[in-house]
Parts: C-alpha cells; sequence; structure tokens
C-alpha cells in the first residue's frame, strides 16, 4: 500500500514505517492511494477547527467537493480528527452551535454519498486511514475486508461500477 498525501496538507498524518507515502497533489481529497487516485478511494481530512471554518464559512465550497467526491470516487469519505463530542461541545474559534453544526454536515454528506467518520485523535484518524485503505484494497480483490459479508461486496462491486462508467462519460 501506498498513500498520496496532497502537497496542500500542512500538517500530514504520520504512518507506521511498513506505510509508504507520497506527497503530490490530488484535486480531490487529501488522501488516496497510488493507481486509485483518480476514481478508486478518496479521504478529506479536517481538524476540528478546519471542521468548524470549512461547514460554517466555507460550506457552499465544501459542499461542491463533497459532492464531486461521491460522485467520481467508489468510496469517498470525510475523516475528522475530533471525537463527535468535541464537535457537538462546539470550537473556541467558532459561534455556531455543534449539534446544528452535526447535523448539517450529516445531511451533507448524505447528500454527496461520503461516509463521515470522526477520530480520537491524530493516530487514530492515521490507523482508521490505512483501516479504510486496506479495507478498499480487499474488496477491489475480492478478498472479505474485515469481515465483511457477500452482500457487502456485491454492494461495492455494484457502487464501483456505476462510478467508473458516470466517471468514463464525464
Amino acid at each position: 500500500m501506498k498513500i498520496i498525501v496532497d502537497t496542500r496538507e500542512q500538517r500530514p498524518l504520520e504512518f507506521p514505517a511498513r506505510i509508504k507515502t507520497v506527497r503530490r497533489r490530488l484535486k480531490y481529497g487529501d488522501y488516496s492511494l497510488v493507481g486509485h487516485s483518480t476514481k478508486g478511494v478518496v479521504v478529506e481530512r479536517k481538524s476540528l477547527n478546519d471542521f468548524f471554518g470549512s461547514f460554517t464559512r466555507g460550506r457552499e465550497d465544501m459542499a461542491r467537493k463533497l459532492k464531486a467526491m461521491g460522485e467520481r470516487f467508489a468510496r469517498a469519505y470525510l475523516l475528522v480528527e475530533a471525537p463527535i463530542a468535541d464537535v457537538l461541545n462546539g470550537s473556541r474559534y467558532s459561534r455556531i452551535d455543534g449539534g446544528y453544526l452535526m447535523a448539517r454536515v450529516v445531511e451533507l454528506c448524505a447528500d454527496a454519498d461520503v461516509v463521515p467518520l470522526f477520530a480520537e485523535d491524530r493516530d487514530t484518524a492515521a490507523a482508521t486511514l490505512v483501516h479504510l485503505f486496506s479495507s478498499y484494497l480487499a474488496a477491489i480483490r475480492g478478498e472479505q475486508p474485515f469481515g465483511a459479508t457477500a452482500r457487502k461486496d456485491s454492494a461495492f462491486e455494484a457502487r464501483q461500477k456505476r462510478v467508473y462508467a458516470r466517471r468514463d462519460t464525464v
């Protein structure tokens, strides 16, 4: 597995030594996999404060980014470096209510076909990213990713076919 880290990522996650990384400009998201960065899998990472800023001041731009990710990739994720409880408690840099923001983000992600994930801290975010990418690679090889059922694999394959077909017509 070789992870692409977007060149605009200011504080990249740190991965175990066995995980190779390469810095490259990504059109979508902050992390992807070599060979799968145009329609396979993508992760948009946000710190807590960036999360609040992106979904308040930059809400329309973020909504467009999420929609594009969901349309173009077989798997698209929003990974927030904070537990849900911290989001619900709000940010010292924003006056917006955390519960309201969470509801809006869940709605935007559902509309965009992007999965929102919350990690306890940066280390957990890095481990989550490795897990997501490992699961994706297992699924495209036809393996059972971390105990997934055949039904989940079939759903993944159907989604991947839709994304690839849609991407080829764009």
